[in-house]
């Protein structure tokens, strides 16, 4: 799988040395040269989808001044798509398979800090290690609640241990199957003790989800918390839960918690019926199931995205954008002579590079997953309308791969080699992104692109 998205970035000029701030040890190993220096861990976690993202921080990385310091700092590991650590650390932070990003871990395992993006600027590398660092202090409060509910094992202890544990986005799934398995019967009753148990957003069907939902006081508790902390929770909850059937490879597991996403829209029977069919999407293609993934994922993609046309949605975002711009405070203005000029700054994120995205992933899984005909003609066709929306090379690459395995061998060669120019128009590197160029000439060749692959 792949996605693409939009990212400006600058060029550097490349520096070998850059790689030697990460060392090759496992995630433990890391973790027991934190426990004898007193370092934090920075775990670069590599994206699986989006090779631009990889690309994007290791330029960050070659500035020497940041990389003086992640050595002199912090222990510095990567985790990659195909490093035998990946699930643990998913496991343990409460990780999707798609995220990526820098972790900063204690000696005890703990998240101190998460920095969710990628970018070239060392800059913005340097202020996030600060605020780390700083973080880091507020560990030391939640050593003192696990050390009081080691000593004493009581549930006050736990909560406050669990609370502090979630504040630093920790897994607290364990700790709160023990919390529900030990609650007296008085405690059933308590909607602060409920309260607490949904906030948590136990997995479906464990115990403490079991305890909450047939609790006849459930439905006071549930509507007491904010709409927006609800939905967040459920989201929550479902994506815990497909990732526990993903792990299991169960099946009827998986189901139920789709037809719980589905319920989650008790209200539109349309929204929850498209939740179901994304939810059991995203499990076949968990377990590398090609024609359940394929039934479910057609459904989802022909009728929530292909039905928008591209000029609907190139329209929604040019008006967006522009009452973005008009919106947006003034960050600079400067006076030269007669003439003033304005700066503004906003964040805007296109819907219509979300389609890309979208579409490109699905395409690309298909492409990786099958040889079937019919599997790789509708890839093509998501693929195709994705790359409508814009025009990003790591997409069009996907449309032209998925040509060359139909037998369409000069319609891939055609595009593949609008895919190198705008590569080499926008990565100013001899070294990067080096498969396109590969894949390419394996075309002209007619040998095999899968060859050809980094």
């Amino acid at each position: 799988m792949k996605i693409t998205f939009l990212l400006f970035f600058f060029a550097f000029v490349f520096n070998a040395s850059s790689q030697s701030i990460f060392k090759k040890i496992s995630f433990n190993e890391a973790i027991a040269e934190s426990q004898n220096t007193g370092k934090l861990v920075l775990l670069q976690l590599e994206s699986l989808d989006c090779e631009m993202c990889n690309y994007v921080v290791t330029k960050a990385f070659e500035n020497e001044e940041l990389s003086k310091k992640i050595q002199e700092t912090f222990i510095a590991i990567k985790v990659n798509a195909k490093h035998g650590d990946r699930n643990l650390v998913n496991s343990l932070y409460d990780l999707q398979d798609k995220s990526f990003g820098t972790l900063f871990i204690d000696g005890n395992k703990n998240l101190v800090y998460r920095y969710d993006k990628t970018t070239t600027f060392a800059k913005d590398y340097d202020k996030e290690f600060d605020v780390a660092l700083f973080q880091n202090s507020e560990v030391i409060k939640l050593n003192i609640f696990r050390d009081n509910y080691n000593e004493f094992k009581n549930s006050d202890n736990l909560e406050l241990w669990m609370s502090a544990r979630k504040s630093l986005n920790l897994n607290n799934d364990s700790l709160l199957n023990i919390y529900a398995k030990n609650l007296i019967k008085d405690s059933l009753n308590s909607l602060r003790v409920l309260t607490f148990i949904a906030k948590q957003a136990p997995i479906k069907s464990s115990m403490a989800d079991n305890i909450l939902r047939n609790n006849t006081k459930f439905k006071e508790v549930w509507y007491a918390i904010p709409l927006e902390e609800r939905i967040s929770l459920n989201k929550k909850i479902i994506s815990k839960s497909i990732q526990k059937a993903i792990l299991e490879n169960d099946e009827r597991y998986g189901l139920i918690v789709a037809n719980f996403a589905r319920a989650t829209y008790d209200n539109n029977k349309t929204s929850g019926n498209i939740n179901f069919n994304f939810q059991a999407m995203n499990y076949y293609q968990g377990v590398v199931d090609m024609n359940k993934y394929f039934k479910y994922a057609t459904f989802y993609y022909d009728s929530v995205i292909l039905k928008t046309t591209v000029a609907d949605v190139l329209r929604t975002d040019s008006l967006k954008k522009v009452e973005m711009m008009e919106n947006a405070k003034e960050v600079s203005v400067e006076s030269t002579g007669n003439k003033k000029t304005i700066s503004k700054s906003f964040s805007f994120r296109p819907l219509g590079q979300n389609f890309t995205n979208t579409l490109n992933e699905a395409a690309w899984f298909i492409y990786k997953n099958t040889n079937e005909k019919i599997h790789l003609q509708k890839a093509l066709e998501w693929s195709s309308k994705g790359n409508q929306y814009s025009q990003k090379f790591d997409a069009m690459d996907t449309e032209a791969r998925i040509l060359y395995k139909l037998g369409e061998k000069n319609a891939a060669i055609e595009l593949m080699e609008k895919v190198v120019q705008l590569k080499n128009e926008k990565i100013k590197s001899a070294t990067a992104f080096k498969s396109l160029d590969h894949v390419l000439n394996n075309m002209k060749e007619n040998k095999s692109i899968i060859d050809a692959e980094e």
